[in-house]
């Protein structure tokens, strides 16, 4: 009851027609940022949703668990929940970091890193399953935290340092 979910394309603006590539091979790559490089991708139009329209109000001062992984394209389906971000009571999210996926679908890292920080304390797992806080971090700083010019990661999005000393991470 306290789990809702949407069979829609979510991004940062309401009904807007967008390709969406289905990769037939694998459909954990199918994506809106980029088209596979295989033969076996169809391409789909589909009309956008954000977030804040799909749940108008829903999340206002409760607390929000969310998790986006959509191969790049987190920085689209994020900008269409920012009226979640601001008036959420706490918000604890999940998202799949993926340095060249971001810049394939047209967003400078550090222009997703900025925003993330707007809203959220950042937190990245590091090889050892370490906790990293990384507020304020730049793309070069991830670099160099992980040693690689490609950042592949997953992050934890809190919008108060609170919930994670809570959950005992």
């Amino acid at each position: 009851a306290q789990i809702l979910l949407f069979n829609t394309f979510a991004a940062d603006k309401d009904d807007e027609e967008k390709v969406f590539f289905v990769d037939k091979h694998w459909s954990g790559t199918s994506s809106a940022s980029y088209r596979p490089s295989h033969q076996m991708v169809e391409p789909v139009a589909v009309h956008s949703t954000t977030i804040d329209s799909l749940v108008q109000g829903i999340a206002m001062n409760k607390a929000v668990l969310f998790k986006v992984d959509v191969e790049g394209y987190e920085a689209f389906v994020l900008k269409g929940m920012t009226t979640i971000f601001e008036t959420s009571a706490a918000m604890l999210g999940f998202i799949e970091f993926n340095s060249e996926y971001i810049e394939k679908s047209g967003i400078a890292v550090n222009d997703f890193l900025t925003f993330l920080n707007r809203y959220f304390t950042l937190y990245i797992y590091k090889a050892d399953d370490s906790l990293v806080k990384a507020n304020n971090l730049q793309f070069e700083d991830l670099k160099e935290l992980f040693n690689s010019d490609y950042i592949h990661t997953d992050m934890i999005l809190a919008s108060d340092e609170g919930i994670i000393e809570l959950l005992g991470m």
